[in-house]
């Protein structure tokens, strides 16, 4: 179980216990998160029928027309389905309107045609700055417009490997233009990013610029999994891909499925195909390197198949080597001829 992640039997959905999660941060220190638990559920059931990209519920929900859908001004949320059984487990869509019934789904390239009737679904909005992460929660705000911390988005469009960071957040706290809430660096100061999304697949980079903080947050515990896609995004060009997963405990490189699942692929010498880059959120300083680099060798020499660590003993196996399930971490896609894309597919093990 991740460090700082405690978990009762009660919560807002009857069926899945709630977890609160805290991480720790070092001053002047860099810390890659996930945020593993989920906001409360508002719907749970299971799909009736599917036609292209509109998902029909059992029952009736009975939603007033386009009630899960944001609307600026009158609401703020942005709410997604997820799929919690069948072929689609831990897929999510953002919902972008819907019926009483029924819902129609953003798939983003992906499709729904693995999607069967009697599939379990979830309906929940999406963590938000303004939801996740405040004053009120431990996020240091600034009283001027100088970030005292910052919340910057990991760049997952950009093509290549070491990438900069998208965009950078911080909480003004101070009375001028608006008011207090989030900010984005390079905006205008008068406009607010309090319900910018945080997808649950994708890590954010926080960095503390001042003391030591501690950052805390109650959640329902993710009982569907995830399905997240990595890839790469131009032919002959190594490709990096910031994940986050969908689990209230730790896993390690061994109990991960990330080589099972195909998301990564085996190296046959101990120069890697692919690697896997993990970062130790508790050590000081800013722009850390990763705190190890790994891959899997499928080779029989040196002790056999097993994740290596670069610059570690041939011979010694790191697949108890631990997967934070409060810290991101980041999959990098050796170069393919042409652009491909691979699926990490997980349920946690303590469902079923």
């Amino acid at each position: 179980m991740a460090a700082g992640l405690a978990v009762s039997a009660s919560g807002a959905v009857p069926t899945d216990p709630v977890g609160v999660i805290r991480v720790d941060i070092p001053a002047s220190t860099d810390a890659l998160l996930a945020a593993p638990l989920q906001r409360p559920a508002v719907f749970s059931g299971r799909v009736s029928s599917v036609e292209e990209n509109r998902v029909a519920l059992e029952g009736t929900p009975g939603w007033a027309a386009n009630a899960l859908v944001y609307a600026q001004g009158s609401r703020p949320e942005t709410w997604y389905c997820q799929l919690g059984s069948g072929a689609l487990r831990g897929a999510f869509f953002t919902i972008t309107a819907n019926d009483a019934s029924s819902l129609t789904l953003d798939l983003n390239g992906d499709t729904l045609a693995a999607v069967a009737a009697g599939d379990r679904v979830t309906v929940r909005p999406y963590w938000t700055l303004g939801t996740l992460f405040s004053a009120g929660n431990g996020f240091p705000g600034s009283p001027t417009f100088t970030p005292s911390a910052e919340v910057q988005f990991v760049d997952t469009t950009g093509i290549g490997i070491n990438r900069v960071s998208s965009y950078r957040f911080f909480y003004y706290t101070g009375s001028s233009f608006g008011g207090a809430g989030w900010r984005r660096v390079g905006s205008p100061l008068n406009t607010k990013y309090d319900n910018t999304i945080l997808y649950p697949d994708t890590p954010v980079r926080v960095r503390n610029g001042g003391a030591p903080v501690s950052l805390h947050h109650t959640g329902a515990v993710p009982m569907a999994g995830h399905r997240i896609q990595v890839g790469t995004l131009a032919a002959d060009t190594a490709q990096d891909n910031f994940v986050a997963f969908s689990s209230a405990a730790d896993l390690t490189l061994g109990t991960s499925g990330l080589v099972e699942s195909g998301a990564v692929l085996g190296s046959p010498t101990f120069t890697p195909v692919d690697s896997v880059l993990l970062v130790d959120n508790a050590a000081p300083g800013l722009n850390k390197a990763f705190a190890g680099v790994y891959f899997y060798y499928t080779g029989t020499g040196f002790g056999g198949p097993g994740w290596r660590k670069q610059g570690g003993t041939l011979t010694r196996l790191y697949n108890d080597e631990v997967l934070s399930a409060d810290a991101g971490l980041l999959i990098r896609k050796g170069r393919t001829l042409s652009p491909d894309g691979y699926w990490w597919k997980l349920a946690p093990g303590y469902v079923d």
